[in-house]
């Protein structure tokens, strides 16, 4: 079993669970924790950070959707194997930047209503599975047609905030999201992943049943550090391209 050294989280803004996942994770990434070892119980973890077993489990859950680690139940939490031929890129850029290229698309709206969301969406929200999020669901186009199949899930704040009226023109909807709320998104990730096509986005995106395409998956976070949206996407593979600039830093001497 892993060993973990005493640190106290700070109460304020971002919650003690999102601050003790980021923190997981970080010790993950590092190889501090090396792939497929066993993690300290939730109640070593609660110790050593002084936190609630609620909030360890709301982090854990959290590793556990995002494929970070496994949990057994009766046994404990394992960092995930990751396969030889798995290679992963982090890169940073700008988030104003990147949400220009939403303006050349155009929204056609498809659904926006409250469901039961996905357990990992919940599990990122820091909620129980079975709760209900406000959903959107819409169609990018371009004058080449269909260019990507995307659905919105915002947080619990948003409920009765966003309107059909609102998914007007080609704003950027996490710009629509900060209006609403009265917040300013200062980060966001993305995980870009091979998918085949399948369900509603076969028609939507007029494809094959399990046509290879790219699926994104996009958390925007306040400058508080709170998350507000998960947005996830798949791309039509004739009409999206994914191109990033890479410069060398410059360092004097």
């Amino acid at each position: 079993m892993t060993q973990l050294s005493a640190m106290k989280l700070a109460v304020g803004p971002i919650p003690l669970y999102h601050q003790l996942e980021q923190d997981l994770k970080a010790r993950i990434s590092s190889g501090e924790f090396a792939s497929g070892t066993m993690l300290p119980t939730e109640e070593q973890i609660g110790t050593a950070y002084g936190v609630s077993r609620i909030t360890v489990r709301r982090a854990l859950e959290a590793l556990d959707a995002q494929g970070l680690i496994q949990r057994r139940r009766g046994v404990g939490s394992f960092v995930a194997e990751r396969s030889s031929g798995f290679h992963a890129v982090q890169l940073s850029g700008s988030l104003d930047a990147f949400l220009m290229s939403a303006y050349e698309l155009e929204p056609t709206l498809i659904s926006l209503e409250e469901r039961v969301a996905p357990d990992e969406v919940l599990a990122d929200f820091g909620l129980p599975p079975g709760e209900s999020l406000l959903r959107l669901e819409l169609i990018s186009q371009t004058k080449e047609g269909p260019t990507a199949h995307s659905e919105f899930f915002f947080t619990p704040a948003m409920k009765g905030k966003l309107t059909a009226d609102d998914i007007i023109g080609s704003e950027p909807i996490v710009r629509i999201v900060e209006r609403k709320l009265g917040v300013r998104v200062g980060r966001a990730t993305q995980v870009i992943e091979p998918y085949q096509v399948t369900g509603t986005t076969v028609k939507y995106l007029d494809l094959a049943e399990g046509t290879p395409v790219l699926g994104t998956q996009r958390k925007y976070y306040t400058t508080a550090g709170e998350l507000i949206e998960v947005a996830r996407q798949r791309y039509h593979p004739a009409r999206y391209r994914y191109e990033v600039d890479l410069k060398a830093s410059l360092y004097s001497v």
